[in-house]
């Protein structure tokens, strides 16, 4: 979505919210998602997936969040970063994860092979872990004029 569109987006939450109410924002980080093998006793990282893909849209999130701070919509209140961790019980399920994203990552094929490699013989407790990092914000409506 543009970043016009996106400060257009946020004049609509701002309708929707009564002043004092609170918006919470949240976004994955630009840190690359680690791809590990995990299981009961260990967690082996095996790469990052690169998600550079998505930079743009993020830096047009942050741009036109900062165009809403500017014009008096909210104030910042928390900014927070969490890991979130998607985890995949086979390669399969790694591989439709993958696949449900709009621009797959570039070097997928080849933490696929390494995916593949480290399950191979494991058992069936390990499994495969996407983290990602998400950043928490939280903002307060403000009272003025409506847009």
């Amino acid at each position: 979505m543009p970043h016009s569109g996106m400060v257009d987006a946020l004049g609509n939450v701002r309708q929707a919210i009564r002043p004092g109410g609170l918006l919470v924002d949240l976004q994955p980080t630009t840190d690359d998602p680690l791809l590990s093998l995990v299981g009961p006793a260990h967690e082996e990282p095996l790469g990052r997936l690169d998600y550079r893909s998505d930079w743009p849209d993020l830096a047009a999130a942050e741009e036109a969040m900062a165009t809403a701070l500017a014009r008096g919509w909210f104030a910042r209140r928390a900014d927070e970063v969490f890991a979130f961790d998607i985890v995949c019980d086979t390669l399969a399920d790694f591989e439709d994860y993958q696949r449900g994203r709009s621009d797959p990552a570039p070097n997928l094929a080849e933490l696929t092979a390494v995916a593949a490699t480290a399950l191979a013989g494991r058992g069936p407790e390990a499994r495969l872990a996407v983290r990602r990092w998400i950043r928490c914000r939280t903002y307060d409506v403000l009272e003025g004029r409506r847009v």
